[in-house]
This record gives C-alpha cells, structure tokens and sequence, in this order.
C-alpha cells in the first residue's frame, strides 16, 4: 500500500468518525483517546473544536492548576492542630516552594506531562522529597531528571488520580473484555509485588521486561540477569551471571527481591491505620509498645515511618521518616519500642574499630593461629555485612596513618 493511499483511507475515516459524534463527544475521542493536537485538527479542517481547548501555554494552565492544588493543601493544614504543623513543618515548607516553582522548571512538553494528572503538585512533592530530601533546591535539570523518571517507569493511577480530559482512555481499557475477566486474589497480590520490585529495581540501576509464564525478567548493563519468581525467589542461569560485577549484582536483586516480598506479604493484610490529623493512605505493619510502624504506597514506591502514640492513644508525634528504607524503619521501630535494647547494638564508629583491631592484628600479630586467622576474618566479614563499606573506610585510615609515620621518619633522620 503506497503512502497516498494510507493518507486518503485515514482521511476518509477522520471524516467518517466526524460524522457519527457530537463536537464534545468528538474532543474527547480525537483528543482525548488519540492524543490529537489542535494544530493536527486544523490539518484535517476540523476547527469546531478549538472552544475545547484550554487557553494559554501548558505552563500557564500548569501553574493556574498547581495554585488551585496548593490552595487545597492550604486549606487542609488550617484543620491541623499546632503539634501536627510542627511536627511536618519541613514538608510545609517543601511543598510550599515547589508550588512557586515547579511552573517555572518544566517546560511546556514536561507541563503537559504533569496535566495528565489531578493533582500534579503532589505528585511531584512526593517523588521529589522522596528522592532529594524537604530541604533541596528545585533546579530545573534535577526536576528534568525526576519527569523523564516519571515518564520511563510510569505513574500508579490508583495513587495519583488523572484529569477528568484524561481519564477516558483509562475507562476504556477497563471495559475491555480481557480487563473484565475476575482475577484470583493471587494474581492481584503478584501484580502488586512486580509493580513494587520494578520501582526498586529502576531506583537500583536494573530494568525489567514484561512478565514471562509467571516470571519477571531482570536486566542488568541491558543483559539479561536473572528471573524473580512471585514469591520472590530467584532463578538465573551461570551464563548470566558470569561476568563481572554479575555476582555482585545478583545477590544485590536478590535482597531486593526478599525484603519487597516481606513487607508486600504484610501490606496485603495490614488493615488502614487511623489516627487524629492523619491523611492518606498508611497501613499499619506493626504496633507495641505505643510505637508504630506503618506503610505508605505510593506510585514511586512504598514509603514506611515509625511514630509514637499519644497519651490518650487517638493521635500521633515524634515521626521518623525513612522513604522507601525498609530496613532501617523495622530496626528504628525494633529500638524505638524496646523490642531490641539500643545497649545490644553497636554504632557504625565502634564497628569501625573493631574492624580496624582486626585488620591490624592480621597484619602484624605473627604468633597468630591459622584458627585465630580465620575467625577474624569471618568477623570481618560479618562487620562488613552489617556496615558496608567499613573494610574501604579502615584501609584509608591505615593508609593515611602509614604515610604520617613515614613522613616523620623521614623527618627524624
């Protein structure tokens, strides 16, 4: 079929389509659905429509949107009481700078991006202090960087709901026949778990390609790595991994892997949390002692943070946010509530010179066993496991230490 033909048969089908709807129904299914421009419009002579058309730049209707969403977040902190400020005031003044700035970082491609959406603002406050922080500064190839994210790993409509101009797309896959046919409890927990590991995974450097009899191919340095199973198990075949640095990069899929299946596994049945002046979306994983733990999904990832109770028991304070960190809220809530004594750990400081004595006693000590040896490397091996980085950390010390001595050797003589 030549080009010409393609241009009259599509013609003749923009025009058949034309014919069958009325002008709003005809915005929503050539504009809406199929993402047609105005300019594409006036290609086909199709001018009617132009009153559907918001007026001004994306820019401009982006920022006339963002103020209409931080009014709401206004009006919503004026219900808080004043602990319940205090106690999220960096956030306050986070979201109040994005709103003045995030118009004047995007351009009008990345502002029409963030127009698919409701509330833009949120959506964009949650990913930015997520990834950067309440206290960064909003520059415009950072804000770059987070909506090309966005765009590459896409966004949880369930979470982040969109516009009504855009939501018709939306409603028709759902009245698809395949997205009718019921799906078993399993199969919603093991989409929920794949969409949650693919957010980690990208955070990580990996990429995943679509699911394959059940499984959920995982890319490393755009080679195959391994597999992930919908309990989080890992299957991989030695080829894949022998390479270098692949060994390395399995075992860090596989504690990805592991730690999103627990705590999947728990939001599955952790019933909503409630509490005075709470808002959103927490779910509670653990509760004693009058400290909590508690969940928060969201399109980005699921976020967790560790409160306390309030004397009468209705509200909470003292929040220790901790992003998508998993590891580090179980072992704040483990401390917080007393489940484990803050006497039984030891600081990252101390580790360090415990592996230093190591590592200086394996030097220099030669009256050592080969069984002293061995078991103090294996400690080694276990400081190094609960404090990455440590072993790197000491060789840079005992390095500068080395040289400080040779200099004043020389000095000496």
């Amino acid at each position: 079929m030549t080009q010409e033909r393609k241009n009259e048969l599509y013609d003749q089908m923009i025009a058949w389509i034309c014919e069958q709807h009325g002008d709003e129904e005809l915005f929503q299914l050539l504009c809406g659905q199929f993402g047609m421009s105005k300019e594409e419009l006036h290609d086909h002579c199709i001018e009617s429509l132009d009153s559907f058309f918001p007026e001004g730049s994306p820019r401009e209707r982006l920022g006339m949107r963002v103020a209409d969403n931080f009014q709401e977040y206004q009006e919503r902190w004026m219900q808080m009481e004043p602990w319940e400020l205090i106690e999220c005031c960096e956030v306050l003044a986070s979201v109040t700078r994005m709103a003045e700035e995030l118009p004047e970082r995007v351009n009008d491609e990345e502002a029409q991006f963030l127009l698919r959406f409701q509330d833009p603002l949120k959506l964009v406050c949650d990913v930015w202090i997520n990834k950067n922080g309440t206290n960064a500064r909003v520059l415009e190839e950072a804000m770059t960087n987070l909506l090309r994210s966005l765009r590459d790993q896409g966004v949880d409509e369930n979470v982040y709901a969109l516009a009504p101009e855009h939501s018709q797309e939306a409603k028709r896959k759902e009245a698809s026949p395949e997205s009718q046919r019921e799906k078993r409890p399993e199969e919603d927990a093991q989409e929920r778990f794949y969409a949650e590991l693919r957010v980690s995974l990208a955070r990580n450097g990996f990429t995943s390609g679509e699911e394959d009899n059940g499984l959920l191919p995982v890319f490393w340095q755009d080679e195959p790595l391994c597999r992930v199973t919908a309990g989080g198990g890992i299957q991989y075949r030695k080829d894949e991994v022998d390479r270098e640095g692949g060994s390395e990069a399995l075992d860090r899929v596989i504690d990805m892997a592991a730690t999103t299946a627990e705590y999947m596994r728990m939001l599955e049945t952790a019933p909503p949390l409630k509490a005075q002046g709470l808002e959103g979306d927490y779910r509670l994983l653990a509760d004693f002692n009058g400290t909590v733990l508690a969940a928060h999904p969201t399109g980005q990832g699921t976020e967790f943070v560790t409160w306390e109770w309030d004397y009468p028991h209705t509200g909470m304070w003292q929040g220790h946010y901790y992003g998508t960190n998993y590891a580090g809220a179980k072992q704040d809530f483990a401390l917080r509530s007393g489940l484990i004594p803050q006497t039984l750990l030891f600081e990252p400081e101390q580790l360090q010179d415990l592996y230093r004595c190591c590592e200086r006693t394996l030097e220099l000590d030669e009256s050592l066993t080969y069984l002293d040896a061995e078991r103090l490397t294996s400690l080694e091996e276990k400081i190094e496991a609960i404090s990455p980085g440590v072993g790197d950390r000491v060789e840079e010390i005992l390095r500068q230490e080395q040289e400080a001595q040779t200099k004043q050797e020389q000095t000496m003589y």
